[in-house]
């Protein structure tokens, strides 16, 4: 199933010079990581939890009900190219209540699958992603928050997309955790609050994120939410530019030229 091409991206950004300069840095401007959406797309079932910003279909327990049985045997038949039979098999699943079914009908949906006999409709799409995140199914949690913050299928409202972010993040998704940490930067449907921001990029950066190393190390730069350190700012700027962060590779030439 191809990646959606369709919604409006979202980037949320600012610009530090002046913190900079008051921090003893001369730089024209060094910008927050952007703020950018993508959706989950359903892969093969997999034995390994979503990785990066395209979060794949997660891995599932082989499980001994029926429900979930049956689910996997739709992404077998989805993968075999049978795609009207697993959309039918997923549609009585997801009325029943199975949360990956609800899930797997929003991405059909959300892209529209000629082959499964689906017309694109984003309207019903956020409404199976809702039905899936209610029963704490992480992907479907952040890709409604995606839909939002971008007014994708449903009025748009910040608020609401930190609210489901919160709740992906809470599970670990990484770039709900970033994306939360970027909301609390700019008062986006919360209070704006540079110490929350710290801590929600704090998280993803534990987990290896590239943005969220770069743009936490900013914040010890500046001494926002955090104790100024030049030195945690230096081991996290590294840590993103190892990874080909562009930013932090700037950042980090900026730090050298000071020297």
């Amino acid at each position: 199933m191809k990646r959606p091409t369709c919604y409006k991206g979202v980037s949320i950004y600012y610009l530090y010079s002046t913190y900079f300069h008051r921090a003893g840095i001369s730089i024209l401007a060094l910008s927050l990581a952007l703020l950018t959406f993508t959706l989950a797309t359903p892969s093969r079932a997999s034995d390994s939890p979503p990785e990066g910003i395209t979060v794949q279909m997660p891995g599932f327990r082989q499980a001994a009900d029926s429900g979930q049985r049956l689910y996997r045997r739709g992404l077998a038949q989805y993968s075999q190219g049978h795609h009207q039979r697993a959309a039918q098999l997923w549609r009585l699943l997801a009325e029943d209540g199975n949360r990956d079914a609800q899930f797997a009908l929003g991405e059909l949906y959300a892209n529209g699958d000629v082959r499964a006999g689906i017309i694109q409709n984003l309207a019903t799409a956020a409404e199976w992603y809702r039905r899936a995140a209610e029963q704490g199914h992480v992907t479907a949690q952040y890709n409604l928050g995606v839909f939002y913050a971008s007014g994708t299928g449903v009025p748009y409202s910040m608020h609401k997309a930190a609210r489901w972010w919160r709740l992906a993040a809470l599970q670990g998704h990484t770039q709900a955790q970033f994306n939360l940490g970027l909301l609390y930067a700019q008062g986006k449907g919360v209070e704006s609050n540079a110490a929350e921001a710290v801590r929600w990029w704090g998280m993803a950066a534990e987990q290896g994120y590239a943005p969220a190393e770069f743009n936490l190390g900013l914040m010890y730069i500046m001494g926002d939410g955090v104790k100024a350190s030049r030195t945690q700012a230096l081991r996290l700027w590294q840590l993103s530019a190892k990874q080909g962060f562009g930013q932090a590779i700037h950042a980090l030439r900026v730090l050298e030229a000071q020297q």
